[in-house]
């Protein structure tokens, strides 16, 4: 069983779309996520948003059934689409047995 018990996503998450113009979405955390249109499918109590270091705390359990925190962005993507993912990963504490790779 691979465990990583705490992800910190902190800093800009941003989201670019490209299909008559382009689309930017970034988050910081300062905020709770939630109140802003993020939500969340699976297990909510893997997320929690930390208001005292601004910064989305994610425990992440192989063992357990997938689970997202995502915000809708009111499209469908297609093959056609191009479209940019970056955010910031901190690994507060993380185990693991035998081989893991983090990609």
């Amino acid at each position: 069983m691979k465990k990583i018990r705490s992800l910190a996503i902190a800093g800009l998450f941003t989201m670019s779309a490209t299909l008559c113009g382009a689309t930017t979405l970034t988050e910081n955390f300062t905020n709770n996520p939630l109140l802003d249109g993020w939500q969340v499918f699976g297990d909510t109590n893997l997320f929690q948003w930390d208001s005292t270091n601004q910064n989305l705390d994610v425990t992440w359990d192989s063992s357990q059934t997938n689970s997202y925190f995502y915000k809708p962005l009111g499209r469908t993507f297609t093959k056609a689409d191009s479209f940019c993912v970056v955010f910031d990963l901190n690994l507060a504490d993380a185990r693991a047995t035998g081989y893991f790779q983090l990609a």
